[in-house]
């Protein structure tokens, strides 16, 4: 006896054949290479083995010809692809169990040679292959038009014998687990033939129907509907396959934080109707990259996110801005605000700007469109509540591309200001919650209706005293460090930083202290003035002090 695997209603077991070995030959003679389906795994399920495990009686010898090993998903889970050559119908005859496999003692259902040509005289048989030639031909013809595979199939029905293509056609179809046990049952050929015959009918039947179904579907659809259409039928197949099982569907996640996003109602039913349509489109299509950058923007932005504020204690806010005093200017004195506030802080530059677009976004419609920088700014702070900061507010310019401060005027106006529609966004966003600080040089730019919105504070120019503690506290410091010093090597005493302001800084600001006290101008400028030479202390520290007590 010798050993063959064995497929009993499609449990794979280790089979002794009762069969002779030369039985066996003509058996292998008449066999037809068949492929199996995939297999999670090879080894065999061990538990419950007590257990009684009810089988169908009759099955299909098999030799197994090739086994692949196919990609391991990220979960673990691994599948294979096993090639079997059919040998025979068999009857089980016994039942056994050898370690951790079953064995059975099986009996042949396969004509013998003599056997099969009395069938073949019999009228009913001719009868019954002439009519299954006669679909079966058909069906190649409808297969060699669709998917240009006819002439390999016509190779079968001149070279293998009628009673066996019933069992090759009926394996390709989708039929019932139970119809296929009523095949495998079928060992009377004209039975065979006539079940087989009602199948490939019934398939013939459908493809009539879906394709008179598609040319009248396809005459009223359009090119992208005809994609979607054939996404939708890929996105099937691959669901059967099981290739996209655990892959992560990123757009649960947008989803997900769609639904988190705490959005109006409005807002969110028109960020539902887009992301329904997103679902649908397939990610190379045009428009998709544009639709879901749009869904991100909306989930993004902080419609209820507020930071927690401080409140409005007077004194706090005055112990933190007069600890702020000497080192802020117009653009600083607006994050000293946010500070004292216990708001977030965004700067916001308006310098140059000449098309409305910045401030109120670019339409949908247009390439490479954009939301505003306002709605942008909301959307790296993350709170609907912070300071925001116009800078250079007179600086901005208009053209034949807009205003931008017209625009302005609705996020500056209180009672507008709670529904700003940016073109982008084309949904309205609230930004009273915002303090909008805007800081300028000069009033006469700014446009008499913007100005009527706006609370105007003048902040007068430094005095002698405040550069000096703002070049002693911040900006000596700052230029000992991009010099890779510190005052342990060098010391710079307020008498020669007085002499600085007084002799070379008269503007009001501080940016020309910032750029003219560095070490090398303080030494050139003593030395240009005074004649004075380098000393240096006893212990090799440079002392500027030296050098005013010798001048002074």
């Amino acid at each position: 006896m010798h050993m063959i695997l064995l497929c009993i209603s499609f449990l794979a077991l280790v089979l002794i054949p009762t069969a002779s070995q030369g039985a066996g030959a003509n058996i292998l003679e008449q066999s037809s290479k068949l492929q199996d389906g995939s297999s999670d795994s090879l080894k065999p399920d061990t538990k419950k083995q007590n257990d009684v495990v009810h089988r169908h009686n009759r099955g299909v010898a098999a030799r197994p010809l090739h086994l692949s090993r196919g990609v391991e998903k990220p979960s673990g889970r691994v599948t294979y692809t096993v090639v079997l050559e059919g040998l025979c119908r068999f009857s089980v005859l016994e039942l056994s169990i050898r370690g951790i496999y079953q064995t059975a003692k099986i009996s042949s259902l396969e004509m013998t040679m003599t056997e099969m040509e009395q069938i073949e005289q019999d009228p009913d048989y001719i009868m019954l292959s002439r009519q299954f030639k006669a679909i079966i031909t058909e069906l190649i013809s409808i297969l060699e038009l669709k998917q240009k595979t006819g002439g390999r199939t016509k190779v079968l029905l001149d070279n293998v014998p009628v009673h066996k293509l019933a069992d090759i056609f009926v394996a390709s179809f989708e039929i019932s687990f139970e119809e296929q046990l009523s095949m495998l049952d079928s060992v009377d050929p004209k039975l065979r033939l006539s079940k087989s015959t009602e199948l490939v009918n019934r398939h013939l039947q459908s493809i009539h129907v879906a394709e008179k179904i598609t040319q009248k579907v396809e005459g009223q659809l359009s090119k992208s509907q005809k994609e979607f259409l054939l996404r939708q039928r890929m996105r099937a197949i691959k669901e059967e396959l099981g290739d996209n099982e655990d892959d992560e569907d990123d757009l649960v996640a947008l989803e997900r934080k769609i639904q988190s996003a705490g959005m109006p109602p409005n807002v969110w039913k028109l960020a539902h109707i887009e992301l329904r349509r997103l679902k649908k489109m397939h990610p190379q299509q045009p428009g998709y990259n544009s639709s879901r950058v749009y869904l991100d923007l909306i989930a993004d932005l902080p419609w209820q996110n507020a930071s927690e504020e401080n409140g409005l204690e007077l004194r706090v806010a005055q112990k933190r801005l007069d600890s702020d005093h000497y080192g802020v200017g117009k653009t600083s004195l607006a994050s000293s605000i946010a500070a004292a506030l216990g708001r977030k802080f965004i700067r916001i530059y308006l310098g140059g700007v000449k098309d409305e677009a910045d401030i109120r976004g670019h339409r949908r419609t247009y390439v490479g469109s954009m939301p505003g920088r306002l709605i942008d700014g909301l959307k790296r702070v993350a709170v609907c509540n912070p300071v925001m900061l116009l800078d250079e507010v007179d600086k901005t310019c208009s053209d034949v591309r807009g205003d931008p401060a017209s625009a302005l005027l609705e996020v500056l106006d209180p009672e507008q200001n709670k529904t700003f529609n940016d073109h982008y966004l084309n949904v309205p966003f609230d930004f009273s919650k915002v303090i909008f600080v805007a800081i300028a040089n000069r009033m006469q730019p700014i446009p008499p209706p913007l100005l009527d919105r706006m609370e105007v504070i003048e902040l007068p120019g430094y005095t002698p005293e405040e550069k000096l503690q703002i070049a002693m506290r911040h900006l000596i410091p700052r230029v000992l460090d991009q010099h890779g010093l510190s005052s342990e090597f060098i010391q710079i005493p307020e008498a020669m930083v007085k002499l600085v302001i007084q002799r070379y800084t008269r503007e009001a600001g501080v940016r020309n202290p910032a750029c003219d006290v560095t070490p090398a101008n303080l030494i050139s400028g003593i030395i240009a003035e005074k004649g004075v030479i380098t000393k240096t202390t006893a212990d090799g520290v440079f002392d500027i002090n030296v050098f005013v007590q010798r001048t002074g």
